[in-house]
């Protein structure tokens, strides 16, 4: 007899983690990942920032004389907004995204099947930055200068303007090194920054806008003055390090106007006030100061173009509109997207358009061909081409839905494959032993190829595998050099494998592998403490994964590693989310337990389906919610099926009973593990349709 194959229904057993305490935060990692400098009891420790908690000016100060720490709040609202962006303070809806007519030029968040990008809507950028103390600093020999203070106003590329807001920012202090006299010109020769960047900010200006990016100068850092004047100026160079979203995605995060490793112009100026007048002896002694200056991002110069790159699926479905990008790479491995700006074509097929990187497929005449894609892209008088091969196929065709990408096989981890089996003539193919000693995290199966991690804790082995499925050798394989407490299961998503390893700070990343020969397509860093994933959700050109100090989860560009945004939600790990297309959801507990449903663009939380039977038994959750497409979002814990009603936002039903382990569904049917068996039920009211358990001698299903 041929069945639907329902995979997952006996899940693998679990194994005991033995998690730490989940201890107060001290620190945490941002997407930047440069190292500064924080003192806690008097100790200098490093820490990569961006998510960390800032000491403010009453704070223990670094022994470091040349670092400059401080925390910054918005007097006007009385808000200060952390590097994740968790408010203190907040005025209700002060944080609330505002309406606004927007299409990104290169969006993080455009996505395969949308229609393409108006060319009229362009991403909006910041075009200069001007920056400088808000009242005055003091300087004395030891410390040395604060050549940059915090921005002030930010000017867009649309011609609007924003003033800083809450947030905070690192700027790091420059010891003098020489004077140079020729009559009355005075030139100040300081030391470059021993940190390797003077500026770092995340700034947020009433949930509107918002900036994160480091710069570090290049070449002398000469400042001028005319002897007898209180005014001295600079003119120079940074390099712009990072610029990645801390918390906000487009349109409410602008971008620099230029991509990381370009090279902008800056000028400033430095007052000397309490009637102080420049001379060759003014910097050997205590002054007060005012500095101001401006970076203009619109004039920088790129690094030279390397190379471009077209990333996404390798099938695409008819009558649907798939969205291709376009990734260019500079000198010094800085990547930009220039799906916009790129000039696209494709071989001619019927039925076949494509612009703007979006690739559309009407009617079925090109079922079975291949396509060549190919993007062209500009600039500073040097050009770069790339193609990509895709397959036009049949949705609804056996063949394009076999694939098991994630966790229960799709991003609304259903454990439905619509794939008829016969259980009664499977044979062993072959088996594979893969790191000796170590049990194996569940596996993702596609392309022809297994996809395979070990349960490691605090090892450096190789961990991560890719079989062929046909004989399971091994046809890449991953050492990540580094004693991780985890390297966690894998998803396979446009020809990547995404996988998240974790520790308690800057060894945790998700890293993107090409699913071919392993090459790395990206590593982005995110905070953590201690934790286990499930395998990553992905979703229209985005990953969605499980993360965050205190507990939250990440929206991933899917391409680029980009950090789209992140939520604070409880914390617990061993989860992955469930995604539809307005919507990413999250059954959590303790505190305030229920459903989380997160708005899939902005990250902001749309609303909270209550759970007030959840009983607290840990910090994981152990389970993947399950949209069940009945308008209804399905969970197995702590022995209760529970169906949540999204349309009435309520628990629809709940029973409790011994069920165990991650459900299914498929056709109105609830496929579940109760009492060691399985379980058929309604999927509208949970009613008990048919029940098998195994016979008397063979192992009951495991329920965990």
């Amino acid at each position: 007899m041929r069945r639907h194959a329902l995979a997952l229904l006996a899940a693998l057993a679990t194994v005991s983690l033995n998690l730490p305490v989940l201890a107060q935060k001290t620190v945490s990692v941002s997407p930047s990942g440069e190292q500064v400098r924080q003192v806690q009891q008097g100790v200098a420790q490093d820490y990569p920032p961006g998510n960390g908690i800032i000491p403010d000016r009453s704070s223990p100060v670094s022994t470091d004389p040349s670092i400059e720490y401080s925390s910054k709040h918005n007097p006007d609202t009385g808000v200060t907004v952390g590097h994740e962006g968790e408010v203190r303070g907040a005025v209700p809806g002060v944080l609330q995204p505002v309406a606004e007519s927007y299409t990104s030029e290169t969006s993080a968040s455009t996505e395969a099947g949308a229609a393409p990008a108006s060319v009229a809507n362009v991403r909006v950028t910041t075009d200069r930055m001007d920056f400088g103390a808000t009242y005055s600093d003091s300087y004395n020999p030891s410390r040395g200068l604060l050549l940059f203070g915090p921005a002030r106003q930010y000017y867009l590329s649309d011609g609007r303007d924003w003033r800083s807001g809450a947030g905070s920012y690192r700027s790091i202090r420059l010891l003098l090194d020489r004077v140079e006299a020729s009559g009355t010109n005075l030139r100040y020769f300081f030391n470059p920054a021993s940190e390797g960047y003077v500026f770092q900010q995340t700034d947020y200006n009433f949930g509107d806008h918002s900036s994160n990016g480091t710069l570090n100068t290049v070449g002398e850092i000469v400042l001028e003055a005319e002897a007898g004047s209180n005014i001295a100026r600079i003119s120079g160079e940074v390099e712009i390090i990072s610029n990645t979203p801390a918390n906000y995605a487009e349109p409410r995060f602008n971008y620099w106007s230029a991509p990381v490793g370009a090279i902008a112009p800056f000028e400033a100026t430095v007052e000397l006030l309490d009637g102080a007048l420049y001379s060759e002896d003014t910097f050997s002694a205590e002054q007060r100061i005012l500095n101001r200056g401006t970076v203009n991002f619109a004039e920088s110069r790129r690094p030279p173009l390397v190379s471009l790159e077209v990333l996404g699926t390798r099938q695409v479905p008819i009558n649907m509109t798939t969205q291709f990008f376009a990734s260019a790479t500079y000198e010094g491995d800085s990547r930009e997207d220039v799906t916009a700006k790129a000039n696209w074509t494709v071989n001619g097929v019927a039925g076949v358009s494509l612009a703007d990187g979006a690739l559309s497929v009407t009617g079925t005449d090109c079922i079975g061909e291949s396509m060549v894609l190919s993007a062209t892209f500009n600039i500073d008088g040097v050009s770069r081409q790339d193609s990509h091969e895709v397959t036009c196929v049949d949705p609804a065709a056996s063949g394009f839905d076999e694939d098991w990408e994630t966790f229960q096989g799709d991003e609304r981890h259903t454990g439905y494959l619509p794939i008829s089996l016969e259980p009664s003539s499977f044979t062993l193919m072959w088996k594979k032993q893969l790191a000796p000693g170590h049990q194996l995290n569940p596996v993702t199966a596609a392309d022809g190829k297994v996809f395979v991690s070990a349960y490691i804790r605090f090892e450096d082995i190789e961990s991560v595998f890719a079989l062929d499925s046909r004989d399971g050798h091994t046809l890449w394989s991953k050492q990540f050099g580094e004693d991780l407490h985890s390297v966690n299961p894998p998803a396979y998503g446009y020809g990547n494998v995404y996988i998240q390893t974790g520790d308690h700070g800057n060894n945790t990343h998700l890293w993107a592998f090409d699913a071919n020969t392993g090459e790395r397509v990206f590593k982005s860093p995110h905070a953590a403490q201690w934790e286990r994933y499930y395998a990553p959700t992905i979703y229209k050109g985005n990953v969605y994964v499980n993360g965050g100090y205190y507990g939250g989860m990440y929206s991933f560009n899917a391409f680029t590693g980009q950090n789209n945004w992140f939520i604070d939600l409880p914390q617990y790990d061993e989860y992955t989310p469930a995604v539809d297309d307005n919507y990413v959801y999250a059954f959590l507990g303790e505190g305030a337990p229920g459903l989380y449903v997160v708005d899939r663009q902005s990250g902001q939380l749309a609303y909270r389906i209550d759970d007030p039977d959840f009983d607290w038994n840990g910090w994981s959750m152990d389970l993947a919610p399950v949209l069940g497409g009945q308008d209804d979002v399905l969970a197995i814990h702590n022995n209760r099926l529970i169906s949540f009603d999204l349309a009435n936002r309520q628990i629809r039903y709940q029973i409790l009973d011994d069920f165990a382990g991650q459900l299914a569904v498929a056709k109105d049917v609830i496929y579940v593990i109760n009492h060691g068996g399985l379980e058929a039920r309604d999927q509208s009211n949970g009613a008990l349709r048919w029940r098998w358990a195994p016979e008397d001698g063979e192992n009951a299903l495991a329920g965990n």
